[in-house]
């Protein structure tokens, strides 16, 4: 799933929840070609990670399901041919060179390429015995001469300046497209308010006329701007992993954050609401079909700060369960990530290598991450300040059974088999802490950092090892070993730098 697709979830989510109504989940799966195996089961995990519950759905039924468009063939069917009994619509037996070769003639004529209504003409006697012979078809629906206006809740009025062609709304395989199913199923299952990105707007005309053939009053519609990058470019697939949901399940990214932070991208909140931060609770409550015109862009830097709040209320909650909750945030990521990229160095080693003594020592945002984890290397970095701060006050047992200072650790490192572990992990030739020096300028230090937790800046090193403890230190450390191990044996080891570092 998308973070667009999670969006309009929750405003579809929330409405329901505002005013009473079900929230109905339907598998729009009409598209054979395009269906992926496990796409369905992935998508309602996704939504219940997320919190959000439906009333009515494949897997909980209702009363109007079935709940996935491919097990509701009959009733497409019987639908189309109300329309072509009527007149309103009609079989095309064009073959697909048949189209290419009209539109190709259209346009050296400098005419409109779309259909031209080649099949309009056969008579209902004719088209029922071709059909009838097994002759291949599609249905279409006869469009209006004119344009049809749309009433959007958003966008007010929309009119296109040019009339629909005459659109298929049966394919050729028997199964419905996008806009013929959704209109049936909307008037079946008494759909009130439709909220979807923008992007659909342009077709909202060929709904409307359908809802107008077969004499139904059309939902509202409510068309939500699209959720862009800095270069107001749509967010999608192209843009990696920033785009998918599962990077931020994977990041242990609380849901309650993530929905706040999606619910601010294009919705106007009331004036009266004066802070950003909103549990679920408050989401519903205030919820109201109040949205911005245009695309959004988004600023990934806002979800950091709905996170950290959101890590403070689960902390203030007095939840027993917060500390293995915390520390399962905190560790889950970086074992998930370390896993990936030892399993990635196996395939296709990279090209860079630890760093020898100037690690780049920060992470992009989200926004600037790169696409894919191939030829880069890729770590877990620490988390924000505030949140190393509440686990000090959270952890306090802990921290106090480890070392709690610097010298303490540096007594801890004296250990031989740990210190040819931080040798092996930094590829550095002599560990040694030097007296008199801060810190961050003893040789090795900033090594150290890189092997546990990718070079990112914060807190001095012997905090993050004391929060880690001594067994997950060493181990990150023996897995950093081992990374470096494997960029050894493949020659790589000590020419160039680590290109990233990222969360």
């Amino acid at each position: 799933m998308h973070l667009g697709g999670l969006r309009t979830a929750l405003f579809n989510y929330l409405l329901a929840r505002r005013t009473g109504g079900q929230f109905i989940l339907r598998i729009e799966d009409t598209d054979q070609v395009r269906t992926v195996p496990g796409a369905e089961q992935k998508l309602l995990d996704d939504l219940k990670w997320a919190g959000i519950e439906w009333h009515e759905g494949p897997d909980v039924g209702g009363p109007y399901g079935p709940y996935r468009q491919s097990d509701r063939l009959p009733l497409y069917t019987k639908h189309a041919q109300r329309l072509i009994d009527e007149g309103k619509a009609y079989r095309c037996f064009c073959s697909q060179e048949d189209l290419t070769n009209q539109s190709k003639l259209r346009h050296e004529k400098g005419e409109p390429t779309h259909y031209p209504g080649t099949c309009r003409s056969v008579s209902p006697e004719e088209s029922e015995d071709r059909a009838s012979k097994g002759e291949s078809f599609v249905v279409r629906f006869r469009s209006s001469p004119t344009p049809v206006a749309v009433d959007d809740i958003v966008y007010q009025t929309f009119k296109k300046k040019t009339p629909e062609d005459d659109y298929i709304i049966i394919k050729s395989d028997g199964f419905p497209t996008y806009h013929f199913a959704n209109v049936v199923d909307d008037k079946h299952m008494n759909i009130t308010h439709v909220i979807r990105g923008a992007e659909w707007l342009v077709s909202t005309p060929k709904h409307v006329e359908l809802y107008h053939a077969f004499g139904w009053e059309p939902p509202q519609f409510a068309h939500v701007g699209l959720l862009v990058d800095s270069a107001s470019q749509k967010l999608s697939k192209r843009h990696g992993a920033i785009a998918e949901l599962s990077t931020y399940q994977d990041r242990n990214t609380i849901p309650s954050a993530l929905l706040n932070f999606l619910l601010l991208l294009g919705w106007s909140k009331d004036p009266s609401i004066k802070s950003d931060v909103l549990t679920m609770e408050g989401m519903i409550k205030n919820f109201s079909l109040k949205f911005t015109r245009g695309d959004i862009k988004v600023a990934f830097k806002k979800l950091d700060f709905f996170q950290n709040s959101a890590l403070q209320r689960l902390r203030q909650t007095g939840n027993p369960e917060w500390p293995a909750f915390e520390r399962e945030y905190y560790l889950r990521p970086i074992t998930t990530h370390i896993q990936t990229l030892i399993s990635a160095q196996q395939s296709n080693p990279p090209s860079s290598s630890p760093p020898k003594t100037n690690p780049r020592p920060s992470s992009p945002p989200p926004s600037s991450a790169p696409p894919s984890p191939a030829n880069r290397i890729q770590f877990t970095a620490s988390p924000e300040r505030s949140i190393r701060e509440t686990l000090a006050h959270v952890w306090t047992e802990e921290l106090e059974k480890l070392p709690g200072d610097e010298e303490g650790w540096a007594e801890a490192l004296e250990d031989t088999h740990l210190q040819e572990r931080v040798k092996r992990a930094t590829g550095y030739q002599v560990f040694k802490e030097k007296e008199g020096k801060p810190a961050a300028e003893m040789p090795g230090y900033k090594l150290l950092r890189w092997a546990l937790v990718g070079g990112k800046p914060g807190g001095t090193v012997w905090k993050v090892m004391a929060l880690l403890g001594k067994e997950e230190t060493g181990r990150r450390l023996v897995v950093a070993g081992e990374v470096a191990d494997e960029a050894l044996r493949e020659g790589v080891m000590g020419h160039g730098k680590v290109d990233e570092a990222s969360v």
